[in-house]
């Protein structure tokens, strides 16, 4: 079974748009903010990471999303992020939004090992997945990462 790392998220009134239900967009960071959570809790803090490892960040190529039912002001919502397939410079995340047990949302993120390109000023590209980030990424399950 492979890790799973809880978050959770507290619908605030301007997270909402007119009609009361989160404004779509706000599903993204929010994904952003769980993949975040995800590596700190594999020992992987994003400053320790650029430190240790070199790398600028883990951009993001691709997001998608399914949207299963609205959520409110004041819903407490629980992200479970999983890592999913591993290739050598990009991994995929997913993430499972729910309220009480109740699924909102399934999102997917691809996203890339990245480090400075010489070659280019403000450049990147990207690199080869360390093995010991991979060893801890796609570790047995563990728990709760909030």
């Amino acid at each position: 079974m492979s890790r799973t790392v809880t978050s959770t998220i507290r619908i605030e009134w301007g997270d909402c748009d007119p009609a009361g239900i989160v404004y779509y967009p706000n599903f993204f960071h929010w994904c952003d903010v769980a993949t975040w959570n995800f590596f700190a809790a594999c020992g992987l803090p994003i400053g320790d990471m650029q430190a240790r490892y070199g790398t600028l960040g883990l951009p993001l190529l691709e997001a998608s999303a399914t949207f299963l039912a609205p959520s409110r002001p004041r819903d407490l919502l629980t992200i479970a992020t999983r890592l999913g397939k591993l290739r050598r410079v990009a991994f995929e995340l997913h993430h499972a939004f729910s309220r009480d047990g109740v699924a909102l949302l399934e999102a997917r993120e691809l996203r890339v090992w990245a480090h400075a390109d010489a070659t280019q000023p403000k450049g990147m590209r990207a690199a080869t997945i360390p093995r010991e980030v991979i060893d801890l990424i796609a570790g047995p399950a563990n728990g709760d990462g909030s």
